[in-house]
């Protein structure tokens, strides 16, 4: 009985060193992979605007091109910024939602 006791007094600590190592080793590894795999996003939200109780405005950056987003209840709008010709709004109306 002695023995199983001085075995597991031993062999407990071991393991858990060991696991806490492993898991610090992974979540740095995974960490360090994740940087190296996506070095920028290709969309990011600059600045929103509440417009009204039913409109937003957002400031986007789509790959370097800043875009603006108006949403409404009934459609939704774009304008690019910044480019050499600026390209018209673009609305597409929304599917109405019916009270229930």
């Amino acid at each position: 009985m002695d023995a199983s006791l001085a075995r597991l007094a031993w062999a407990l600590p071991l393991v858990l060193v060991i696991g806490v190592a492993a898991i610090w080793a992974l979540k740095r590894w995974l960490l360090l992979l994740g940087r190296a795999s996506a070095p920028g996003a290709a969309l990011a939200l600059e600045q929103s605007l509440s417009l009204s109780e039913r409109a937003t405005a957002h400031v986007l950056n789509v790959q370097g091109r800043r875009v603006l987003v108006v949403e409404s209840a009934n459609a939704i709008g774009t304008l690019e910024l910044e480019g050499r010709q600026q390209r018209a709004a673009v609305a597409w109306p929304l599917m109405a939602r019916r009270p229930r």
